[in-house]
Protein backbone atom coordinates (compact mmCIF):
# COMPACT_ATOMS: atom_id res chain seq x y z
CA UNK A 1 0.00 0.00 0.00
CA UNK A 2 1.53 3.33 -1.13
CA UNK A 3 5.00 1.79 -1.45
CA UNK A 4 4.85 -0.05 1.88
CA UNK A 5 4.27 -3.66 2.84
CA UNK A 6 1.43 -3.48 5.38
CA UNK A 7 0.17 -6.54 7.21
CA UNK A 8 -3.54 -7.02 6.81
CA UNK A 9 -3.44 -10.48 8.37
CA UNK A 10 -1.11 -13.29 9.39
CA UNK A 11 1.02 -14.17 6.36
CA UNK A 12 4.23 -14.04 4.37
CA UNK A 13 5.62 -12.55 1.20
CA UNK A 14 8.79 -13.87 -0.42
CA UNK A 15 10.75 -13.65 -3.61
CA UNK A 16 13.98 -14.84 -5.18
CA UNK A 17 15.94 -11.58 -5.08
CA UNK A 18 19.21 -13.26 -6.09
CA UNK A 19 20.91 -12.52 -2.77
CA UNK A 20 24.66 -12.37 -3.46
CA UNK A 21 27.23 -14.19 -1.30
CA UNK A 22 27.72 -10.96 0.64
CA UNK A 23 24.49 -9.04 1.03
CA UNK A 24 22.85 -6.20 2.89
CA UNK A 25 19.07 -6.05 3.29
CA UNK A 26 17.80 -2.72 4.63
CA UNK A 27 14.31 -1.50 5.41
CA UNK A 28 12.33 0.76 7.70
CA UNK A 29 9.95 -0.95 10.08
CA UNK A 30 7.12 0.86 11.87
CA UNK A 31 4.41 -0.45 14.18
CA UNK A 32 1.49 0.55 16.37
CA UNK A 33 2.26 -2.08 19.05
CA UNK A 34 5.61 -3.70 19.81
CA UNK A 35 6.32 -5.99 16.85
CA UNK A 36 6.35 -9.68 17.17
CA UNK A 37 6.65 -12.19 16.05
CA UNK A 38 7.95 -10.81 12.77
CA UNK A 39 10.40 -12.97 10.81
CA UNK A 40 12.88 -12.16 8.06
CA UNK A 41 14.15 -15.14 6.05
CA UNK A 42 17.50 -14.87 4.22
CA UNK A 43 19.11 -17.22 1.71
CA UNK A 44 15.99 -19.37 1.74
CA UNK A 45 15.72 -21.92 -1.04
CA UNK A 46 11.95 -21.48 -1.45
CA UNK A 47 10.15 -18.10 -1.45
CA UNK A 48 6.84 -19.51 -0.24
CA UNK A 49 7.93 -21.50 2.85
CA UNK A 50 7.99 -19.96 6.32
CA UNK A 51 9.93 -20.91 9.42
CA UNK A 52 8.74 -24.20 10.85
CA UNK A 53 7.17 -25.46 7.62
CA UNK A 54 8.89 -28.15 5.61
CA UNK A 55 12.61 -28.68 5.30
CA UNK A 56 13.55 -25.43 3.59
CA UNK A 57 17.07 -24.08 4.12
CA UNK A 58 17.99 -20.56 5.19
CA UNK A 59 18.45 -18.16 8.08
CA UNK A 60 15.64 -16.46 9.99
CA UNK A 61 15.78 -13.36 12.16
CA UNK A 62 12.79 -13.51 14.48
CA UNK A 63 11.75 -10.24 16.11
CA UNK A 64 9.56 -10.99 19.12
CA UNK A 65 8.98 -8.22 21.62
CA UNK A 66 12.25 -7.10 23.16
CA UNK A 67 14.28 -9.98 21.68
CA UNK A 68 15.58 -10.99 18.28
CA UNK A 69 16.82 -14.51 17.53
CA UNK A 70 18.76 -15.94 14.62
CA UNK A 71 17.58 -19.39 13.53
CA UNK A 72 19.24 -21.69 11.03
CA UNK A 73 17.11 -24.11 9.03
CA UNK A 74 18.29 -27.02 6.90
CA UNK A 75 17.32 -30.55 5.94
CA UNK A 76 18.53 -31.57 9.43
CA UNK A 77 16.03 -29.28 11.17
CA UNK A 78 16.08 -25.94 12.97
CA UNK A 79 18.78 -24.54 15.30
CA UNK A 80 18.86 -21.32 17.31
CA UNK A 81 22.25 -19.69 16.73
CA UNK A 82 21.73 -16.91 19.27
CA UNK A 83 19.66 -13.97 20.43
CA UNK A 84 20.00 -10.31 21.33
CA UNK A 85 18.08 -7.81 23.46
CA UNK A 86 16.58 -4.96 21.40
CA UNK A 87 14.49 -3.33 24.13
CA UNK A 88 16.34 0.00 23.85
CA UNK A 89 15.23 0.39 20.21
CA UNK A 90 11.49 -0.09 20.69
CA UNK A 91 10.42 3.19 22.29
CA UNK A 92 10.00 5.15 19.04
CA UNK A 93 7.64 2.78 17.15
CA UNK A 94 9.97 2.70 14.15
CA UNK A 95 13.40 1.39 13.22
CA UNK A 96 15.83 1.32 10.35
CA UNK A 97 16.91 -2.33 10.04
CA UNK A 98 20.06 -3.47 8.24
CA UNK A 99 20.95 -7.16 7.97
CA UNK A 100 24.42 -7.90 6.62
CA UNK A 101 25.31 -11.46 5.69
CA UNK A 102 28.51 -13.06 4.46
CA UNK A 103 28.18 -16.60 3.13
CA UNK A 104 31.96 -17.20 3.03
CA UNK A 105 32.51 -16.14 6.65
CA UNK A 106 29.19 -17.71 7.75
CA UNK A 107 28.14 -14.52 9.55
CA UNK A 108 24.93 -12.53 9.93
CA UNK A 109 24.99 -9.06 11.48
CA UNK A 110 22.04 -7.00 12.67
CA UNK A 111 22.16 -3.21 12.81
CA UNK A 112 19.28 -1.13 14.16
CA UNK A 113 19.25 2.60 13.52
CA UNK A 114 22.88 2.31 12.39
CA UNK A 115 24.12 0.60 15.57
CA UNK A 116 25.50 -2.94 15.58
CA UNK A 117 23.21 -5.03 17.79
CA UNK A 118 24.70 -8.47 17.23
CA UNK A 119 27.03 -10.37 14.92
CA UNK A 120 26.38 -14.10 14.77
CA UNK A 121 28.64 -16.79 13.32
CA UNK A 122 27.23 -20.13 12.23
CA UNK A 123 29.36 -22.86 13.87
CA UNK A 124 28.23 -25.40 11.26
CA UNK A 125 28.10 -25.39 7.50
CA UNK A 126 26.36 -22.41 5.88
CA UNK A 127 22.71 -23.42 5.64
CA UNK A 128 21.46 -20.81 3.18
CA UNK A 129 21.38 -22.67 -0.11
CA UNK A 130 18.95 -20.31 -1.83
CA UNK A 131 18.72 -16.65 -2.86
CA UNK A 132 15.26 -15.84 -1.52
CA UNK A 133 14.17 -13.15 0.92
CA UNK A 134 10.96 -13.66 2.95
CA UNK A 135 9.02 -11.44 5.34
CA UNK A 136 6.57 -13.22 7.64
CA UNK A 137 4.22 -11.38 10.00
CA UNK A 138 2.44 -13.33 12.70
CA UNK A 139 0.56 -10.24 13.86
CA UNK A 140 -3.03 -9.21 13.34
CA UNK A 141 -3.93 -6.20 11.22
CA UNK A 142 -4.76 -4.04 14.25
CA UNK A 143 -1.07 -4.09 15.21
CA UNK A 144 -0.33 -2.31 11.90
CA UNK A 145 3.18 -3.42 11.02
CA UNK A 146 4.59 -1.45 8.06
CA UNK A 147 7.74 -2.17 6.10
CA UNK A 148 9.08 0.47 3.69
CA UNK A 149 12.21 1.62 1.85
CA UNK A 150 13.38 -1.93 1.17
CA UNK A 151 16.86 -2.13 -0.36
CA UNK A 152 18.64 -5.38 -1.25
CA UNK A 153 22.24 -4.97 -2.36
CA UNK A 154 25.66 -6.52 -2.41
CA UNK A 155 27.89 -5.72 0.52
CA UNK A 156 31.68 -5.45 0.71
CA UNK A 157 31.94 -7.29 4.03
CA UNK A 158 32.90 -4.32 6.20
CA UNK A 159 30.73 -2.97 8.99
CA UNK A 160 29.44 0.48 8.08
CA UNK A 161 31.43 3.08 9.95
CA UNK A 162 34.12 0.60 11.02
CA UNK A 163 37.68 1.91 10.76
CA UNK A 164 39.57 0.40 7.86
CA UNK A 165 43.00 1.96 8.36
CA UNK A 166 44.98 3.73 11.05
CA UNK A 167 46.89 5.86 8.51
CA UNK A 168 46.28 9.47 7.57
CA UNK A 169 45.81 8.48 3.92
CA UNK A 170 42.48 8.15 2.18
CA UNK A 171 41.46 4.51 1.70
CA UNK A 172 39.09 3.25 -0.98
CA UNK A 173 37.59 -0.19 -0.22
CA UNK A 174 36.54 -2.02 -3.38
CA UNK A 175 33.78 -4.61 -3.66
CA UNK A 176 36.35 -7.41 -4.13
CA UNK A 177 37.98 -6.41 -0.80
CA UNK A 178 41.01 -4.77 -2.43
CA UNK A 179 42.04 -1.47 -0.90
CA UNK A 180 43.65 1.50 -2.60
CA UNK A 181 45.26 4.15 -0.44
CA UNK A 182 46.59 7.60 -1.22
CA UNK A 183 45.22 11.11 -1.38
CA UNK A 184 41.90 11.80 -3.05
CA UNK A 185 41.99 15.00 -5.14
Amino acid sequence: RNGELVNSQYGAVGRDVELPAQSCVEFDLAWRQVPGPFDVGLYCDQPNVVLGEGNASGYWLIFAGSQVQLHRTSQQGQTVIGQADIRQFLSRNQLHVAIQADRGKKTVRLLLDGLLVKAWSDPGEWAGTGRCLIFFSQQSADQSLRLSRLIVRGWAGQLDGAPVSATQEDVLCLANHDRVSGTVK
